[in-house]
């Protein structure tokens, strides 16, 4: 039993022994790896080692050889080499301390149990010892022992080395292959014996100046330097120089002969041999001279050929042929221009070395002259010359007259003045216009057999047809082109003008808009008036101050100016009225009168009423009672005209109005008869023309623009024209629905072609308009017969109204006087109550008066008819202030302290 327990520790022991040798192994393999792949990678630096050492690859094959051997030695000796089992006991036991040396004990005490030695021994001791020893080896574990994780570094620098090896085979495959053969092959890469020299010259005819390279490459035993002998020709070796040549690397050796002048013999020196004799031939470089340039121009320029000498370059018109001539230094066999472009051109070789050539200048840039010898040399460096083509300059045209923007009548010609030049001369001028259907068409102004570098001329355009409805523009320009032959005639074009045609309505609105604007600045004028009343009234009781006066003579210059500004747009409205066709001699007539008034109020009232008002500048008391009756009489004469001249300007304003209605009228009449007049001649051809029916429509359309115009019109001016001409009952029932309801069944028959219905329907068409015609004109009679009816009856009545209050107000006047004469010896005593009897008598009264004054004066300002009248609601709104203003005066006289001054 004894035997089968060390048996087990025995058998345990020998699988750690195998364990621990193979685990040895990997480990120095993998050592064997790194160093092989280190040993790899340095010999790629052996190549230019060589170069200084020569026995570098054989010290490197056997080093490394003599390395490799023994670190594979060093590998396998764990292979071969046992080990004793106390050091294996020892290696478990360090592991595993609580084994307390049984493993050791029991390998030791072993043997004693095969000897007879009772006396010394305990042989049961040493049994239960290996007992014990067996049944713990088991229990342990030959990877903890052994621990496999000591090949990590090692096997992690291996394979670190070897992929970089992998790595650098890929990128660099040439120079690891040399390594590799380096350590195969040591002896191969000896170094010779022998020197050999293999000489390669640059060039063995060369141009003056040009570098002449020497290379020489030296095989077998390589010396350290090398010399170059050199002689020129006609000198001998002896006569020579010597030259130390450049150490290149890999046994290449150089030396340049830089600028060479003539030529020239050399021969490679080296410590223990020398090269043949080699010759170099320097030839001087071609070249040309005497250059000569013929010019023959363009044959529209009328230019004579020209010669130039000296130099190379050429300017010259497009088109224009140049022939050159030079000399060469010596025989060419071949010459070409070449252009910047890329392109060239052939030279022809002369004798006695002249060279021609021909080119035509079509663009600028640059070109050389180049040729070539019998050798195949060219001259190099060649000079560049310039081209210069002066380019055929586009002609020029101005329009002198008329101005570039100009308002014209179609029915007179338009005289253009134009001055046009070129270089070589203009051959056509046109005039190009551009039609209302946007069209471009030319008319041809002169074209010239003989083209004149200056032309001066003059065209009368005759536009009537040409140009597009009022108010409409049609630009045009001149065209002109030159002779150019050779890049295509060139054209020039004048700056652009325009003709707007003058429109008579958009004329005759400005001047509608100017009365209107004359209406409206009357009316403020009048208003500014009646405000400056109002603050002038507390003046009159009390005197301004100073600053307050000084305002007050603002006021009445502000007012000065303002009327001067009115009798300038008087005076523009009648130079439109002198011009506008549209426009009667009424309404001159009416603006001349408004003018003459106007001036007369800003020459006359309103110089009175500031010399008026000069009283109330100069005293520091109320002015008396026939300086303030003066003031009032010169406010009231100039706030009267004014009124007048207010409610004229918008009397003028609605005449002109009327006369509109009437001239819109008579233009679609005479539209109407145009279109019968087309209906007639149409229904006299064979068959339809597609052009006079498209004509036709038109009209049409013209006709129907003109009714819409006038059914604009009407609805827009109730509320600037008098009522007995809106209200006017053949106005209220103009039959504009059956007129439109006519032109299109008008156009309806046309798209039919039924010409005779169409004729039949326009004239059912004429008819209706020339009774609403009618019925325009009968109600602008009764409306000029009677002017403004309704406005008179009102205002007559508002009148009586206020009549009647100012009758009301001098009874109660009256009685109040009468009331106080009656108490006058009683007043010293009974002041105050006879007073407040007074007042509680008359206060009612006056308080009934206002009251009723308010009311009348709000109804009248809310009616329709005052609220359409701004004018003659301002003149309701002065009597009302007036008026207010006497009551107050009333009142103000009867408080305590002008009782006295009515007794």
């Amino acid at each position: 039993m004894d035997r089968v327990h060390y048996r087990r520790i025995e058998h345990f022991l020998r699988r750690v022994a195998l364990r621990l040798r193979l685990l040895t192994f990997l480990e120095r393999l993998a050592l064997w790896l790194a160093v092989f792949s280190v040993i790899l990678l340095g010999g790629m630096a052996l190549r230019p080692l060589q170069e200084w050492f020569a026995y570098a690859p054989l010290l490197y094959s056997l080093g490394s050889g003599l390395l490799l051997l023994l670190l594979a030695g060093y590998a396998l000796i764990p292979l071969l080499r046992p080990y004793a089992s106390d050091f294996l006991a020892l290696l478990v036991e360090r592991q595993y301390p609580w084994l307390r040396n049984n493993l050791i004990n029991s390998l030791q005490l072993y043997p004693f149990l095969e000897r007879e030695d009772p006396a010394q021994r305990s042989k049961g001791l040493i049994q239960g010892l290996l007992a014990q020893t067996a049944s713990q080896v088991p229990r342990l574990d030959i990877g903890k022992v052994v621990d496999i994780r000591l090949l990590y570094r090692p096997f992690l620098l291996a394979f670190s080395l070897s992929a970089t090896l992998g790595l650098v085979s890929l990128l660099a495959p040439l120079p690891l292959q040399h390594s590799l053969d380096f350590l195969l092959h040591p002896w191969a890469h000896l170094p010779p014996r022998q020197t050999v020299m293999e000489v390669d010259v640059s060039a063995r005819r060369v141009l003056t100046g040009e570098p002449v390279t020497v290379t020489v490459t030296v095989t077998g035993r390589r010396p350290h330097t090398l010399s170059l002998r050199y002689w020129e020709e006609g000198r001998g070796p002896e006569q020579g120089k010597r030259y130390q040549m450049t150490a290149a690397g890999g046994g290449r050796f150089l030396y340049t002969f830089s600028q060479p002048q003539k030529p020239f013999h050399f021969q490679v020196l080296a410590p223990t041999v020398s090269s043949a004799v080699y010759d170099v031939d320097v030839l001087p470089p071609p070249a040309v001279a005497n250059l000569k340039l013929h010019y023959f121009y363009p044959a529209y320029t009328d230019l004579p050929p020209a010669v130039r000498e000296g130099s190379g370059d050429i300017e010259a018109l497009v088109g224009s042929e140049v022939r050159m001539e030079m000399v060469a230094n010596r025989e060419m066999v071949a010459g070409r221009l070449l252009f910047d472009d890329g392109s060239q051109l052939p030279l022809t070789i002369g004798e006695n070395g002249l060279i021609r050539g021909n080119t035509v200048v079509m663009k600028s840039g640059g070109y050389t002259i180049e040729v070539t010898d019998r050798y195949g040399f060219t001259n190099p460096n060649p000079i560049h010359y310039r081209i210069q083509a002066i380019p055929d300059r586009h002609p020029q045209v101005e329009i002198v007259s008329p101005p570039e923007e100009i308002t014209v009548d179609e029915s007179k010609p338009i005289p253009i003045n134009y001055v046009a030049q070129d270089d070589f001369g203009v051959k056509e001028v046109y005039l190009v216009y551009t039609t209302p259907q946007q069209e471009e068409k030319k008319i041809s102004l002169q074209v010239l057999s003989k083209p004149r570098t200056l032309l001066r001329g003059e065209y009368y355009w005759d536009i009537l047809g040409i140009l597009p409805t009022a108010g409409g523009m049609v630009s045009y320009f001149l065209e002109v082109w030159d002779n150019d032959t050779i890049s295509g005639p060139k054209k020039g074009v004048s700056r652009t003008h325009y003709l707007k045609v003058r429109s008579q309505e958009e004329e005759h609105e400005r001047l509608q808009e100017l009365q209107k604007e004359i209406a409206e600045s009357l009316l403020n004028l009048l208003g500014n008036q009646l405000e400056f009343s109002e603050k002038l009234e507390p003046f009159l009781q009390e005197p301004p101050s100073p600053q307050e006066w000084q305002r007050l003579q603002q006021d009445q210059q502000a007012q000065r100016q303002q009327a001067r500004r009115i009798l300038s747009q008087l005076e523009e409205a009648l130079r439109r009225v002198e011009r506008d066709p549209m426009s009667n001699y009424t309404t001159f007539e009416d603006l001349s009168t408004l003018q003459q008034n106007l001036a007369f109020t800003e020459k006359r009232l309103m110089p009175e009423m500031q010399k008026a008002l000069e009283p109330l500048g100069q005293r520091r008391r109320p002015v008396e009672a026939e300086e303030e009756e003066a003031i009032r009489r010169a406010q009231e004469r100039l706030t009267s005209e004014l009124e007048k001249m207010a409610l004229y300007a918008d009397d003028i304003a609605k005449r002109s109005r009327m006369q509109d209605l009437e001239n819109v009228g008579q233009k679609l009449l005479r539209q109407q008869n145009n279109l019968l007049d087309s209906l007639d001649r149409l229904s006299r051809l064979d068959q339809l023309d597609p052009k006079a029916l498209q004509a036709l429509q038109k009209e049409l359309d013209e006709i129907e623009r003109l009714l819409q115009s006038l059914m604009e019109a009407l609805s827009q001016l109730p509320s600037s024209l008098p009522d007995e001409f809106v209200n006017n009952e053949a106005i209220q029932n103009l039959p504009f629905d059956d007129m439109q309801q006519t032109l299109d069944a008008l156009r309806q028959k046309l798209a039919e072609g039924d010409i005779e219905g169409a004729k039949a329907l326009a004239q059912q068409l004429l008819k209706s308009l020339s009774e609403m015609m009618a019925a325009l004109q009968n109600a602008q009679n009764l409306a000029q017969s009677m002017p403004f009816g309704g406005q008179q009856s009102n205002m007559e009545r508002a009148a009586n109204e206020l009549t009647d209050i100012v009758r009301e107000q001098q009874e109660i006047l009256r009685e109040t006087v009468r009331h106080d004469k009656r108490f006058t010896q009683r007043i010293n005593q009974r002041q105050r109550q006879d007073f407040a009897r007074l007042r509680a008598q008359s206060q009612p009264e006056v308080d009934r008066l206002l009251k009723k004054n308010r009311v009348l004066w709000e109804e009248l300002s809310h009616s329709p008819y005052f609220q359409e009248r701004p004018s003659e609601r301002l003149h309701l709104s002065r009597n009302y202030f007036q008026m207010s203003r006497e009551l107050s005066k009333v009142l103000h006289n009867f408080s305590p302290e002008k009782v006295g001054e009515l007794f």
